[in-house]
């Protein structure tokens, strides 16, 4: 299977490698052959590489694929950290997900979800199944989230109200924080509101 040599998949490879696992373990590990893990090692002398790359902040969201593997390892039984190493993920990830996307109110019960013997009861077992998940991810995904402006009455009018005394954005923000001192949601504009949102929220065309 080839998978390109990303840097924070060639991590997971080494710490695997550090952690006792031969070369061909570590490359399975991380989804690729047996050869290629052996490729790897050879490649570097058998030596962990220096890593310049912190890799992405955030890995990618969860595809298609991989909420069919997790369906599919709900379906038998699977525990949480199973399914997360099938899937080069957090555990708590696998776990969010099933919270976020099961069809029902079922759950895996906290001494089931990390491999203890399977309780019985109707939260044992969640319904899950990934074409729904994926619906509803995508559903989130394209909801548009209220600003900060919209959602706290007081900083809105504060805003709307120095704006029509032709105050810029910048200014506001520092008045702001001199003038509510102890409000965070003042504290915070200055950073928190999107540029646009200020016109867009308020009314006004500045």
């Amino acid at each position: 299977m080839y998978l390109k040599a990303y840097p924070w998949i060639m991590r997971q490879f080494w710490d695997r490698v550090r952690d006792g696992m031969s070369a061909g373990e570590a490359g399975l590990a991380v989804g690729v052959s047996v050869h290629s893990g052996r490729r790897w090692f050879a490649d570097a002398g058998g030596v962990r590489p220096k890593f310049l790359d912190e890799g992405p902040r955030k890995r990618p969201r969860l595809t298609l694929g991989e909420r069919v593997v997790i369906d599919v390892g709900v379906r038998m039984g699977r525990s949480i950290r199973k399914i997360a190493e099938e899937l080069g993920r957090a555990p708590s990830t696998v776990m969010r997900e099933i919270e976020r996307n099961a069809f029902c109110y079922g759950r895996y019960r906290q001494r089931y979800r990390f491999g203890a013997p399977k309780k019985g009861g109707r939260d044992a077992k969640p319904r899950y199944r990934a074409a729904g998940a994926q619906a509803r991810a995508q559903q989130r995904a394209r909801r548009p989230k209220p600003g900060k402006l919209a959602v706290n009455a007081r900083l809105h009018d504060e805003v709307q109200t120095r704006l029509l005394e032709k105050y810029s954005p910048q200014q506001i923000a520092r008045r702001l924080q001199l003038d509510f001192p102890d409000d965070g949601a003042c504290q915070m504009v200055c950073v928190a509101v999107a540029p646009d949102e200020w016109s867009t929220i308020c009314g006004c065309d500045r």
